[in-house]
């Protein structure tokens, strides 16, 4: 998490995510720095911590991103 916030902190980035995809558990743990609150409302991700395990979500060009960008527009 520490270097997510370095690197989202030296090149100017909005938000930095993590996606880690469990194909046994069918989901993904989500790690985030940066835009918590839009990505919390995104995934509709409860309580303080910076990460989620999100089950069903298995692709992040089908299922994050378009629900990140609606957000973001």
């Amino acid at each position: 998490m520490a270097v997510m916030a370095e690197t989202r902190e030296k090149r100017g980035l909005q938000s930095v995510v993590l996606m880690i995809t469990d194909v046994l558990l069918e989901g993904t743990q989500l790690l985030f720095v940066g835009d918590e609150d839009t990505i919390r409302q995104a995934f509709g991700i409860k309580g303080e911590e910076n990460y989620a395990f999100l089950p069903k979500i298995m692709s992040r060009k089908k299922q994050v991103i378009p629900m990140l960008s609606a957000l973001w527009g």
